[in-house]
This record gives C-alpha cells, sequence and structure tokens, in this order.
C-alpha cells in the first residue's frame, strides 16, 4: 500500500510504495557516477566540488579514474555541492574551455 505524504527524493509530500522507497535509498552502483564512467565512450567532463560535503567521497573515486581515455575530471578546490558564490564562475569556465578543445 502507497505511503502518503512523505519526504521522498525531493518532493516534500509524496505518494510512495515502502519498495519504491527502500529500493531507492539502497546503494546501488548504477546510481554512483564513478561507477558509470568507465561504460560511457563519448568525451565526457566530470566537473566536481573539492569541498562538497552532500556526495563527499566523490573526488576521491574520481581520481581513482583520472587517466582514463575520454574522461577529463576536474575538481574545483572550496567549491560546495551547489557551487556557489564565484565558484559557479569557476565551473562555467572549465566547461566552455574543455567545450573549446
Amino acid at each position: 500500500a502507497p505511503v502518503d505524504r512523505i519526504g521522498f527524493l525531493y518532493c516534500p509530500n509524496a505518494t510512495a510504495t515502502a519498495s519504491s522507497i527502500a529500493g531507492w535509498y539502497a546503494p546501488s552502483p548504477l546510481r554512483n557516477t564513478p561507477t558509470l564512467l568507465p561504460r560511457i565512450r563519448q568525451r565526457t567532463l566530470v566537473v566536481a566540488a573539492g569541498a562538497d560535503t552532500v556526495v563527499a567521497d566523490l573526488t576521491d573515486q574520481l581520481r581513482g579514474l583520472e587517466g582514463q581515455r575520454n574522461l577529463t575530471v576536474h575538481v574545483i578546490e572550496g567549491a560546495d555541492h551547489f557551487f556557489l558564490d564565484l565558484y559557479a564562475e569557476d565551473a562555467i569556465d572549465t566547461v566552455v574551455d574543455w567545450l573549446e578543445r
């Protein structure tokens, strides 16, 4: 039976089944970007925040992928998860530079 008015994902008043909730919040390599990156054949840029506390181990996982063909990893040191303040401009500059190559 669905559970009503719960905070699920980004929805504060969602309706979801218990199995959906458990399935989404269970660890899965299919929701872990560093696990999926080796499968991507296209040229890929990953811009990561060096001071991210939401996905705190992301930069460590990405460093393990450095040197992979077609993958560029750029860590913006000091940036938080949302690239607030001038860090957003640093992220944009990184993307523009990468696209122009």
